[in-house]
């Protein structure tokens, strides 16, 4: 099950017609309705939860949010009916519109334990949920001014929420659809330009991805791709160390990447191990935490003999360049240690948590995360047996 929130722009520009007659929010509903389809279509996405957040001020903005169906109707059935209510009226305040999204998502994290501040990540602990942000590309308007800046205000924040620098998670990703229909002879392209800009941004960091649209055939193209990325799992950002020699030159695509781990859905299991925290936790250090964790991998190819009986994660990494120019090196049995920067008790990378490794068949790359420090603490536990 996903957790699947739409943020729809409601501002008065969402009103102006297509060559084809529709408006943009005729155009922005039907987006909608199409992707409840194309998620029905597997009946492993019948569990879906839909939620959905306008332009206007808080707590109005929240049309659909996480205990507010009747009695008399299916979930489905009320957020089909509030998204037919829904009328262009309101200033294009996506700023504010974002923050009240991305909280209505975090509401129950700190309640639930999610998060597990100062006891590492756990990829198993998570809520998979998906922001698709539907607007028109025009100017940013309050009530006071008009900005050419997305920007998310500060207050008021939920309880909890200074323990994470951004104000998203790991297993939260944004798409954007940015409407630019024919037609539209009033709008000022450059600023359109500008905006989704600031989409891009929102999006990639959270690793997602910015769709401009100018057709309905692109639209649904669109729609199939975030379909095909709603998936279980989490997101981390991978980033190779450089050698000596490497140090100062251009990087290659697959040197930096941010990508998602797939995680399969078990109700009865928990990671053995977590991606260790970015400090070392003491009394006076107080742990705040980036979104998404930064995980250091050394190209020295190891071989690494696993201790008998001793449990690990694998977790398999969504394709990208770094997936592929492992598969590329034919190398199924040589791994590439990992490292979270600062999680020793000496500053810098030190000590390893766990691998990439390609698998035996060639079809895809695992990271496998081990014990902390591993490679010290397996020769301690082999002689331990042999005594």
């Amino acid at each position: 099950m996903a957790i699947i929130l739409f943020l729809l722009d409601t501002s008065g520009s969402m009103n102006q017609r297509t060559c084809v007659g529709p408006t943009y929010l005729d155009y922005a509903k039907i987006a909608i309705d199409s992707f409840m389809k194309i998620r029905c279509k597997d009946h492993t996405n019948w569990k879906d939860r839909y939620m959905l957040v306008t332009c206007e001020e808080f707590p109005a903005a929240i049309k659909v949010g996480w205990r507010d169906t009747p009695r008399d109707l299916t979930p489905t059935a009320y957020f089909k009916q509030e998204l037919s209510k829904l009328v262009a009226v309101n200033v294009t305040n996506l700023g504010s519109a974002f923050k009240c999204a991305l909280d209505l998502l975090n509401l129950y994290r700190v309640q639930n334990g999610l998060d597990n501040y100062g006891q590492g990540r756990n990829p198993y602990l998570m809520e998979p949920a998906v922001v698709i942000v539907i607007s028109d590309g025009c100017s940013l308007t309050t009530t006071q001014s008009v900005t050419d800046q997305l920007t998310l205000p500060m207050q008021p924040c939920l309880p909890g929420s200074d323990l994470t620098k951004e104000p998203f998670r790991w297993d939260q990703r944004i798409f954007s659809i940015v409407l630019r229909f024919k037609g539209n002879v009033d709008n000022d392209f450059s600023e359109m330009a500008l905006l989704e800009s600031h989409f891009n941004a929102m999006c990639e960091v959270s690793g997602g991805k910015s769709y401009p649209i100018t057709s309905q055939k692109a639209m649904y193209q669109a729609l199939e791709s975030i379909n095909q990325k709603v998936m279980s799992g989490v997101v981390i950002q991978l980033e190779k160390l450089p050698s000596d020699a490497e140090r100062g030159l251009a990087s290659d695509a697959w040197h930096n990447t941010r990508r998602m781990i797939l995680v399969k859905p078990n109700n009865n299991q928990l990671a053995h191990w977590p991606i260790p925290e970015s400090f070392w936790p003491n009394r006076e250090v107080r742990p705040v935490r980036t979104a998404i964790p930064v995980v250091y991998f050394s190209c020295e190819n190891r071989r690494i003999n696993i201790v008998e009986h001793l449990p690990f994660d694998k977790y398999e990494l969504e394709p990208s360049p770094l997936t592929q120019h492992i598969l590329e090196l034919r190398q199924p049995h040589t791994c590439w240690p990992t490292f979270i920067k600062n999680s020793s008790r000496d500053k810098g990378i030190r000590a390893p948590f766990g691998y990439l490794k390609a698998s035996v068949k060639g079809t895809c790359v695992n990271l496998f995360v081990m014990p902390f420090n591993y490679p010290v603490l397996f020769p301690l536990l082999e002689e331990l047996t042999k005594e």
